[in-house]
């Protein structure tokens, strides 16, 4: 079957961090010719953000990339560039599609904040190249203390701030009206929003929406194999949820958005067609890519 994507609009995929945005972004870069694919860069600089009256950590300063810079740097490309882009991918918050000469439309994966916010400290504990690896590891940040520092917007409703569009809003200070922004603009302009816990529907329905056939995957940037995970503790629980209220709110909304898409005969029957066939792509997709990827991330880190 040859090469099927979406209408004749640029597809934005709106990754937010630790949510399988990076297994997703590879499943649609298939459908798209390179030279119409725009990955958005990680700004080079990051900038102090100042830490809520009740971090625990007062010596600590948050560092995050500026997401307004991926705006900016989007906008000092070419227009004839810009144009011809039909995939625009990466980590940036709504907006960008403002930036497009031609007609657009948004994707984004949504996840518990509980899970993505347990997922977030896991891999900045096994990442020391991550910014915050010295702060979190060196100290011995348990997760509750890792929340309670304030150090990472990312455990601070970050999926409700991607999607409002929020530039500035500072740690702890979320207003609810970024709540309802965001549902706002996915109403405007979000035919699909996945779920994390539910990936196999949130690609059946992208299929149903947008005709993508070639959806076959293995998982990337996943937990090393028998890393275990320990039962969180009830009060750890309740405070990432109270910390991430807002984003609690749009995840349940997600998941009720997904539930009337996969409600109908046809999609379950799509559903365990996409699993079976998967199965059998899992063993190809993990030699042809996932250890080779393996291979190379392990003699990066040999050569430090």
């Amino acid at each position: 079957m040859g090469r099927q994507r979406p209408p004749d609009r640029t597809l934005i995929f709106l990754h937010i961090g630790k949510t399988a945005g990076t297994t997703l972004g590879r499943i649609l870069r298939r459908h798209y010719p390179r030279n119409q694919v725009y990955s958005i860069p990680v700004p080079p600089h990051a900038r102090e953000v100042e830490l809520g009256d009740d971090s625990r950590c007062p010596g600590l300063r948050q560092l995050h990339p500026p997401r307004e810079m991926t705006l900016i740097t989007f906008a000092d490309v070419p227009e004839d560039l810009r144009r011809r882009y039909r995939l625009v991918l990466g980590h940036t918050v709504f907006g960008i599609h403002e930036l497009l000469p031609q007609p657009s439309f948004y994707v984004t994966m949504l996840r518990n904040p509980v899970s993505l916010v347990e997922s977030l400290h896991r891999y900045i504990l096994r990442t020391p190249s991550h910014f915050h690896y010295s702060a979190v590891a060196g100290r011995g940040m348990s997760l509750a203390e890792f929340v309670e520092s304030g150090i990472s917007i990312e455990t601070d409703n970050s999926q409700v701030r991607a999607l409002s569009g929020d530039l500035h809003a500072p740690v702890g200070g979320c207003p609810p009206e970024l709540f309802d922004r965001a549902v706002a603009n996915i109403e405007r302009r979000f035919p699909v929003v996945g779920v994390t816990e539910r990936f196999d529907e949130s690609l059946i329905a992208l299929r149903e929406n947008f005709g993508l056939v070639h959806l076959q995957y293995v998982r990337a940037k996943t937990a090393p194999r028998g890393q275990r995970r320990e039962r969180l503790d009830a009060g750890v629980v309740r405070l990432i949820e109270q910390r991430n209220a807002l984003d609690l709110q749009l995840y349940r909304r997600a998941v009720s958005r997904l539930d009337a898409l996969a409600a109908s005969p046809r999609h379950q029957a799509e559903l365990t067609c996409f699993r079976r066939a998967n199965a059998v792509y899992r063993p190809i997709g993990t030699v042809s890519y996932t250890l080779p990827k393996a291979i190379i991330g392990r003699l990066q880190l040999a050569r430090r």
